[in-house]
């Protein structure tokens, strides 16, 4: 049974805004993504992460030269943008 109340934590390195915190400050302890919830899969790159919601919304967010958020643009987000063009 999947936790409708999943949350998603992060800590680490974050100058690109990959902790999803909606700053850029580094965390030496976890710290929750409150802007999300019901995340049923995570996953992180280099310097980003993403999730796949109860919702079956995928959310990123970090760094994005490459258009690796999937948001149709190259600007990085330190809080979570849903991915677009997905049905």
């Amino acid at each position: 049974m999947l936790d409708v109340l999943s949350k998603v934590w992060c800590w680490g390195r974050n100058a690109s805004g990959q902790l999803g915190l909606g700053d850029n400050v580094d965390r030496n302890a976890p710290k929750e993504v409150i802007s999300v919830s019901g995340a049923v899969n995570i996953s992180s790159g280099y310097a980003h992460t993403c999730i796949i919601t109860i919702l079956k919304k995928l959310l990123c967010w970090g760094y994005n030269r490459y258009g690796q958020l999937g948001a149709g643009n190259t600007s990085n987000s330190n809080i979570p943008v849903e991915v677009v063009g997905l049905n």
